[in-house]
């Protein structure tokens, strides 16, 4: 009895989750002007619209956001009792982000989603995050780094990416243009804080595993924002999903910083005067503050500064 008791359960589990699914994907289909904005469903909230639409998960979240005047309330994966608060109207952005940033604290659950940039700019709050967005802004308002970062960018368009593309169209080789832009703002990003070339985008494409490591710690904070705390924390203890991608991800963007640390002490001491870097690279203000001489948070701070300085600008050339 209790077996036949536990499949008799099962069985009405399984057909309480799957009636809305069908019963929305077949309204779906036969309207032919289905709403855009998900349905609601008892227990199962908007999940089925998700599933519905998970193919086409960008161009949904548009129309979602387009349908709903800018601004969507949206629950999360049933059971969890999440909330969320979806926007891209302008106003909204500039008040949460610039006007009345101070309002909008991350918080101790976004700091450990993104951990790997644990106490950068990014993660952090309160008297801690003013200060340090204090002196971002004044490092990037030094007119040396600014002249540096148009000459490179400069040097790079006319002497390489042009080049590239001439080389390409007269042999009819295909390229992919979101690639070519993520190789060039990479190495922009990489020799703006750095003063060191890494040398993606070249003609022999090297691999880009520091940005595709880049693209997992984005990918996998994005999971962790939509799962239980509880769940990823266990996948993380496991070392298995998307978890194990993240550590290694890690690996790869540490290794990474540590090499372009490297060369940049090689070519400071080709130079012969270390004082020659100094207001040249996002780098060398941070490098004698005793304010950041802890290694790790060194480290953190460099991976939040590349993800920053490469995802803004390279999402809006492609």
């Amino acid at each position: 009895m209790p077996i036949l008791f536990s499949q008799e359960l099962l069985i009405s589990v399984v057909v309480v989750l799957l009636v809305p699914l069908y019963l929305y994907l077949r309204a779906s289909c036969r309207s032919k002007n289905p709403s855009v904005l998900p349905t609601n469903w008892p227990i199962l909230h908007m999940f089925p619209s998700l599933v519905a639409n998970i193919h086409n998960i960008h161009d949904y979240g548009t129309l979602v956001l387009a349908g709903s005047g800018h601004n969507f309330r949206a629950h999360g994966p049933p059971g969890t009792g999440m909330r969320f608060f979806i926007t891209c109207d302008p106003r909204n952005v500039r008040h949460i982000f610039t006007t009345n940033y101070t309002n909008f604290p991350k918080g101790a659950e976004f700091a450990a989603i993104f951990d790997i940039m644990g106490g950068s700019l990014f993660t952090i709050d309160g008297e801690l995050c003013l200060r340090q967005r204090a002196k971002v802004k004044g490092v990037l308002s030094n007119p040396r780094l600014v002249a540096r970062i148009a000459a490179c960018c400069r040097d790079k368009v006319k002497n390489i990416l042009l080049p590239l593309f001439t080389h390409m169209a007269s042999t009819g080789t295909p390229f992919d243009m979101q690639e070519m832009m993520s190789r060039f703002m990479f190495d922009l990003a990489a020799t703006s804080l750095f003063g060191v070339n890494p040398g993606l985008l070249s003609p022999d494409m090297p691999p880009m595993d520091a940005a595709v490591a880049m693209d997992i710690v984005m990918e996998v904070g994005f999971l962790r924002h939509v799962m239980p705390a509880s769940c990823w924390k266990l996948m993380k203890q496991l070392n298995i999903g998307p978890e194990r991608k993240l550590r290694m991800a890690h690996r790869v963007l540490r290794g990474f910083v540590v090499e372009m640390m490297k060369r940049r002490k090689i070519n400071t001491c080709h130079v012969g005067n270390d004082e020659e870097q100094d207001g040249v690279d996002f780098v060398s203000s941070f490098l004698h503050d005793p304010d950041y001489a802890d290694d790790d948070l060194f480290l953190a701070m460099m991976i939040g500064y590349m993800v920053a300085a490469r995802d803004t600008i390279g999402t809006t050339l492609t």
